[in-house]
């Protein structure tokens, strides 16, 4: 499994348990992996995208703060 197969792996375990705005996902995988892993915006975010459009995770957009939030599908 290569790298970007492993952030997609994390970014789906970490929304399994609740939706997370990509901050809050960034520091769940850090927590995770004791700081090991870290998921940058360049990275994090192009990940995130290219799930909602396969499918396996939806976005949503909140009044309050701006911010989105990923659940999964």
């Amino acid at each position: 499994m290569n790298t970007r197969e492993q952030l997609r792996m994390l970014i789906l375990a970490v929304l399994d348990r609740q939706p997370e705005h990509g901050y809050a996902i960034a520091q769940a995988i850090k927590g995770r992996s004791e700081g090991l892993l870290t998921a940058r915006e360049g990275t994090l975010y192009p990940a995130l995208h290219a799930l909602e459009a396969e499918g396996l995770i939806e976005s949503e957009e909140h009044e309050v703060g701006g911010a989105c939030a990923a659940n999964t599908a």
